[in-house]
């Protein structure tokens, strides 16, 4: 059929057994999924062949949600997806349904006891169906088609209204993530309007643009003119081309004085559409509150009074007690962001509570994975463009050391004091603090621009060192580096060097996982970095390959076009660095030396060392929130200046006499001061 097929294994006896039974596949389109990463290999492999790297139909049988995502990494476009496996759908800890960032077809169903079934059982099968078919016991459901245009409104009143029969609804959405339909989730009446009360000039808009991404089509926003910022109009304007349809109303504070006044407000409004929600964000309006509140009581108006900050928890209490709808979410002004409140409104607005009022507090939630690894991520990666630019100004044409600012004079003039080599993270100058506390002299690795390989790389640093003539040295690999480090330190146990490789969290496994957080949904570095237009941005996810992306995103970015060439060969450096250490695994020997790794309290509990390094690394972990408050503390920089090995030296020998330093190894044992007589 002229078809390619791809396949995965979790054991090498399941590889065996693949190439037992369908020996036509070939040996490099049979991919390992231990680590959830074939996706990358794959990609990476069909964009050098194909036009689209990606697959047109994917069989996933496994049971791991990181698999099932990877999965849907290599799947084009409009692809189609067997999902044989419901166990992650069945799962208690699954958060509603599956989210997809592309339009495809997807078949999911368990054939696990349809496949244990006898050849009897499934003859009978077989027939009962082909008899029920027949005898019209079995009926197809009834099909509507509906437009893409219709509202989630709509579809929902058009399922209540089937008068209980089986429907097959179906529709098509080009572009952008919908909600989920679901009896808690709050939907928006496009018949009725909604009112915004509105206490600062930035905390409505959020509230604004939820309301209508649920199917408002009339909000009233009463706001103080004195306190809206020259950005409001392009915020306004940027929720009005996005939903034309809608109809934002402003109001001024200063035209509603008093009770009069709000009354011949809110009677107006309804009449037009009748309200449907009132909602108060900002802090201390327990005022309006209670005008709002007996308004709508002399009005006898069954809307529901949302108070969100701080004010109108009292209110609400006391309407809850008469019967009357509302919901206070309590918190102070530092929390008063759409990522903490609107979950909180989404959970409880349509549930019937004994107490409306919910406060919130600051807290952490270290259970969370996902949430760890994307806030990893936001701290790992370049902070801004200034800084991504930095890091492809950092490249050099072949991989070398460039010597830094130390706490001593530099190289050439320490005569008795090794240096140090230290592998940087994706942040430039993140280290420059650190270092400069360091006693010893200390060169930075300079890593080529569009790196692919972390052995080639480390093959080139390996043949710079070789103009040092020492037989100890000693690595420092941060965070992406750690992969590099081994590697370097492996090539130079090879030559006879004793290393000391120092790890600032940055193990492969923490360092991978992360990075393939990132490039799960890499168009995520594009919005890092670029600002686009939401219709651009809604586009991006259709495009088949990086280029193509990124090549859109720059048409419509909204940056200087001087700045747009250096901006695309900074975004593909740092997705480079990115793959290449997704691709480094574990290979040949291990490496032999001592290995100490520093971290931070919030790290990873498991490092996965041992299966790069053969003795046991020795680990610290810090009272350090994360990453950069752990490179900032003085007494990491003091452990570290404690354990670093150095040869014994005397001036009246050659700094280049290598002979030395080998005699010395013979009856030389480690210490943490250094290296002592044995």
């Amino acid at each position: 059929m002229g078809w390619e097929v791809f396949t995965t294994y979790d054991t090498p006896q399941d590889k065996i057994k693949i190439k037992q039974l369908y020996p036509m596949i070939k040996d490099d389109h049979i991919y390992g999924c231990k680590r959830n990463m074939f996706d990358y290999e794959i990609l990476m492999r069909n964009e050098k062949i194909f036009e689209n790297p990606k697959m047109n139909v994917i069989v996933n049988t496994s049971n791991d949600i990181a698999v099932f995502d990877a999965s849907l990494k290599c799947l084009e476009h409009s692809g189609i997806l067997f999902h044989l496996n419901t166990e992650i759908m069945r799962s208690p800890y699954t958060m509603g349904l599956l989210n997809f960032e592309i339009e495809l077809n997807l078949i999911t169903l368990s054939c696990d006891n349809l496949l244990d079934y006898s050849l009897i059982e499934k003859e009978w099968l077989k027939k009962a169906m082909e008899n029920g078919l027949a005898k019209g016991q079995i009926k197809p459901l009834s099909t509507k088609s509906v437009p893409k245009t219709i509202l989630k409104t709509d579809i929902v009143d058009l399922l209540k209204n089937n008068d209980n029969k089986l429907t097959k609804l179906i529709t098509r959405i080009d572009g952008g993530r919908e909600y989920n339909i679901d009896e808690n989730v709050f939907i928006c009446s496009p018949n009725k309007s909604y009112i915004i009360h509105g206490y600062d000039d930035i905390s409505w808009f959020d509230l604004l643009s939820w309301l209508v991404s649920r199917g408002a089509q009339e909000v009233h926003v009463i706001v103080d003119e004195d306190k809206l910022i020259h950005s409001a109009s392009h915020r306004l304007n940027s929720i009005l081309n996005n939903y034309p349809s809608v109809k934002i109303h402003l109001i001024s504070k200063k035209k509603i004085k008093d009770k009069h006044d709000m009354k011949a407000f809110l009677s107006a409004v309804n009449i037009t559409k009748e309200i449907s929600g009132i909602f108060l964000i900002g802090q201390d309006f327990d005022e309006d509150a209670n005008l709002m509140d007996s308004v709508l009581r002399e009005l006898r108006y069954m809307c529901k009074l949302v108070c969100i900050g701080t004010g109108g928890e009292i209110v609400c209490e006391q309407r809850s007690k008469k019967g009357l709808p509302a919901l206070a979410i309590s918190c102070q002004k530092h929390l008063l962001k759409s990522s903490v409140y609107l979950p909180e409104i989404e959970y409880f607005i349509n549930k019937n509570l004994n107490n409306p009022v919910i406060f919130l507090n600051e807290g952490v939630n270290i259970n969370n994975k996902d949430n760890e690894n994307s806030m990893d991520s936001r701290q790992r990666l370049p902070e801004d463009i200034t800084e991504l630019l930095a890091l492809s100004s950092k490249t050099a044409s072949k991989a070398c050391f460039i010597e830094q600012i130390a706490s001593c004079p530099k190289h050439k003039h320490n005569r008795e004091v090794s240096p140090i080599f230290t592998i940087p993270s994706l942040r430039p100058n993140e280290m420059n603090d650190f270092t400069s506390k360091l006693f010893y002299p200390t060169y930075e690795a300079r890593i080529p621009y569009g790196i692919d390989d972390i052995e080639i790389t480390a093959k080139q640093l390996h043949q710079d060192l070789k103009r040092f003539h020492f037989n100890i040295f000693t690595i420092i690999a941060n965070d992406w580096g750690g992969a590099l480090g081994i590697s370097l330190a492996k090539r130079l146990e090879a030559d006879g060097k004793t290393v000391l490789l120092v790890m600032l969290d940055s193990a492969p496994q923490t360092v991978q996982s992360w990075v393939s957080s990132v490039l799960l949904m890499e168009i995520n570095l594009i919005n890092k970095y670029i600002k686009i237009p939401y219709k651009i941005k809604k586009q991006l996810p259709s495009l088949p390959n990086w280029n193509e992306k990124l090549t859109l995103a720059l048409k419509y970015a909204m940056i200087e076009d001087s700045l747009k060439y250096d901006i695309r060969e900074g975004l593909n450096h740092l997705r480079n660095c990115l793959i290449s250490v997704m691709k480094y695994k574990p290979n040949g020997k291990k490496y032999q030396g001592k290995c100490f790794l520093y971290c931070n309290k919030n790290g990873q509990n498991e490092c996965g060392l041992n299966e790069y390094c053969e003795n046991k690394p020795e680990i610290f972990i810090s009272d350090d929130r994360n990453h950069q408050d752990m490179l900032n503390n003085p007494e990491i920089v003091k452990k570290i200046n404690g354990i670093i090995p150095f040869e014994y030296k005397t001036a009246a020998r050659d700094l280049g006499n290598t002979n030395f330093g080998l005699n010395v190894l013979t009856d030389c044992r480690f210490r943490t001061g250094g290296l002592e007589r044995a």
